[in-house]
């Protein structure tokens, strides 16, 4: 806001904030970055400043709302802490069979290491018996034309006791519509 000072127009303590920014950009030629909050009615509004110098005297100063973001980062840590904590099984499996994740409760039903790797080398049929995997084969297909599949799945325990679990497997998309994975409970 040109003629304005930021103490005109902001908060007294975001104004001391972005000042010092401003000085702490010039005297290093650094770019800064600030996340601060404004509060409005009825909630706060969270914006980010990235601040450049441009010559001895002057910063250009570029702000943005980042509320929506930040809100769907809280709403992600809450799942994913729901997820962690759940005590049944939860996987995603890609639309290969390469499992992409599993939550503790999984990994210690058959037997794994809490920090067991889970990535692109291994395969969801890496833990199942032999017809375990013609079953997830069956899941997926079904799952990639009807977005759905229950049924059982035979896993190997580590200790080679076969464990049968009764699995709720639901397809995920791209924005495309097209299925990529499966997330199952």
């Amino acid at each position: 806001l040109v003629g304005f000072t930021l103490e005109d127009v902001l908060p007294a303590s975001l104004a001391t904030r972005l000042f010092e920014a401003i000085q702490t950009t010039l005297a290093s030629g650094q770019p800064q970055c600030i996340e601060y909050h404004i509060a409005t009615d009825p909630s706060v509004m969270v914006s980010e400043a990235q601040l450049v110098k441009m010559t001895d005297d002057q910063v250009l100063m570029v702000s943005r709302d980042i509320t929506s973001h930040k809100r769907t980062e809280r709403n992600l840590h809450i799942f994913q802490s729901l997820v962690e904590a759940a005590t049944d099984g939860i996987t995603i499996v890609d639309d290969s069979g390469k499992l992409r994740y599993s939550n503790p409760a999984y990994k210690a039903m058959l037997g794994l290491p809490a920090d067991a790797p889970v990535g692109q080398q291994q395969h969801a049929s890496g833990t199942l018996t032999t017809a375990g995997r013609a079953t997830l084969d069956d899941a997926i297909e079904a799952m990639s034309q009807t977005g759905r599949w229950q049924g059982t799945l035979e896993h190997q325990h580590v200790n080679g006791q076969t464990i049968v679990t009764d699995v709720r497997s639901f397809a995920i998309y791209d924005s495309r519509g097209n299925f990529i994975q499966a997330g199952s409970i």
